[in-house]
């Protein structure tokens, strides 16, 4: 299971095919029929990290001592931040969209988790009131309980607290882009990294007071310089 600062690697498993765990893997229909769904998530603990990724491929091949095998194969979390798309005017319609760019300026991880929230948010169709910097924790009070049935949430850091932390300055202008395109070479030019953490019932909460479901994957943007 492989990490790629700012992109998504892979990860793998090999199992007998007549186990009960590999039959599960192959068997696409009957997950969905007992509504355990069709996508397969795993999480991997090693040594105070964690690596967590989604099924891509699942395959079947016989080895030399006459043995089938099942391997399957999965993509890092970080895929599905990829590909979430920035909209000009993020609470507007796609019929409408006044702004020709979305424009920020500031610390670029407060940059990059700004344009996160708000377009995901669109995507939830769960836009609130926000306050003036959407990433400042005190501003909700609940701590941020519309998430709480988010599948992505990024990690609430405000401007204060980007600030704080020195990260070089960024004025990302965007029109329609994927998140990934229109942050990675700021990201790079910081010395900053994506971190998807898959969050599970029981794991300590991202900030205080958070309220998330289970199997919520929390982007946080972190310096490992």
């Amino acid at each position: 299971f492989e990490w790629i600062e700012n992109d998504s690697g892979t990860g793998a498993f090999s199992i007998l095919a007549e186990d009960e765990l590999g039959q599960w893997l192959r068997d696409f229909d009957g997950r969905d029929l007992c509504n355990e769904g069709v996508n397969v998530h795993i999480t991997v603990d090693y040594v105070g990290a964690r690596w967590g990724g989604r099924m891509e491929e699942v395959g079947t091949e016989a080895t030399s001592t006459g043995d089938n095998i099942i391997t399957a194969t999965f993509m890092h979390d970080y895929e599905n931040v990829k590909w979430v798309e920035c909209w000009p005017t993020p609470f507007s319609s796609a019929f409408f969209q006044p702004m020709k760019g979305w424009i920020l300026l500031g610390p670029t991880d407060w940059c990059a988790l700004t344009t996160l929230m708000v377009n995901l948010a669109r995507n939830e169709a769960a836009v609130p009131n926000f306050p003036d910097d959407p990433l400042d924790l005190s501003a909700y009070g609940g701590g941020g309980g519309f998430m709480s049935t988010w599948q992505i949430v990024p990690n609430l850091q405000g401007f204060v607290q980007a600030m704080a932390g020195g990260a070089l300055w960024s004025l990302p202008i965007i029109r329609m882009e994927y998140w990934h395109d229109a942050f990675k070479i700021m990201l790079e030019d910081a010395e900053l990294s994506v971190q998807c953490d898959r969050w599970l019932t029981g794991d300590d909460p991202p900030w205080p007071g958070a309220n998330l479901r289970n199997g919520a994957l929390v982007v946080s943007i972190v310096d490992k310089s």
